[in-house]
């Protein structure tokens, strides 16, 4: 990546442990090239946000989909990820 990396946090809604009802996703990039961390939402308005601060920096390519662990609030929405963005 070049310089001038961001991190933009999106926290999105998921099921997750009370009291939270969102997971935080991490989008880090330069403009050209991005990773995404932790893919748990559950909705529409989740893939927004995400699409929305991935717009943001640019469009990136997104060079991977990182997964913090197993848990669904942390990976639920990997496939549709993938999908999305062919990382």
């Amino acid at each position: 990546m070049a310089q001038g990396v961001q991190v933009r946090r999106v926290p999105v809604l998921s099921r997750t442990l009370e009291p939270a009802q969102h997971t935080n996703t991490y989008l880090i990039g330069d403009g050209e090239q991005a990773v995404l961390i932790d893919a748990g939402f559950v909705s529409e308005d989740g893939l927004a946000a995400i699409d929305a601060a991935w717009r943001g920096l640019g469009r990136p390519r997104l060079l991977a989909i990182l997964v913090t662990h197993g848990h669904g609030d942390h990976a639920r929405g990997l496939t549709r990820l993938v999908e999305q963005y062919g990382a």
